[in-house]
């Protein structure tokens, strides 16, 4: 995975292939994208996941190195999307758990140009009949809650159930923002490497 910072915005590219981040060949696009990322976050209605709406579970050992990262959030598959780029169920979602670091605000926004094709389900009332990107959502926010220590180290982040739903096989981009930063995030859906 590639990180480049310009002007206290990152872009970070990864894919999502077989629980594992490949990095990638060419160069992230600098602060422009973080830039136009904010600018698509300011432009989305969002729904919000709070922490009495917050799962928890025991994650492997290592899920780190199988998580997107974007700042104060991760990104983990469970292993929905294998390395020969298959798609290992039937229906178009992908089960993407979020992950956010403690007491901050992060806002996940599909930019326009991707919505008749990508969306993100994250409301509960949703998970059992939306199969379409406009039966989601395009932008989301997750508040990162009080850590309930102990155990292993994902207890110190706040975890969201939920997926992404695509129509095809694509390169998948979020705008990831906090109150002072933003980020973009390039997952692979099963397209193999992602520019």
């Amino acid at each position: 995975m590639w990180v480049m910072r310009s002007d206290r915005h990152a872009t970070l590219c990864g894919a999502i292939m077989g629980l594992a981040i490949l990095p990638a060949a060419a160069a992230c696009s600098g602060g422009s994208g973080a830039r136009e990322a904010a600018a698509n976050a300011r432009s989305a209605t969002s729904f919000v996941r709070t922490c009495e709406s917050a799962v928890a579970g025991s994650l492997p050992r290592g899920w780190k190195r199988t998580a997107i990262f974007a700042g104060p959030v991760a990104l983990y598959t469970f292993g929905s999307i294998h390395s020969n780029g298959h798609v290992s169920r039937h229906y178009p979602i992908t089960k993407v758990l979020v992950l956010v670091r403690p007491m901050i605000t992060v806002r996940l926004v599909v930019p326009s140009a991707e919505r008749a094709a990508f969306a993100l389900l994250y409301d509960p009332s949703k998970f059992a009949t939306a199969t379409t990107p406009e039966q989601g959502e395009a932008s989301v926010i997750f508040r990162g809650c009080q850590p309930s220590g102990g155990g292993g180290d994902y207890l110190n982040w706040t975890q969201y159930n939920g997926g992404f739903i695509e129509v095809r096989r694509q390169c998948a981009h979020l705008s990831v923002t906090t109150a002072t930063d933003a980020w973009s995030l390039t997952a692979s859906l099963g397209a193999g490497h992602c520019p």
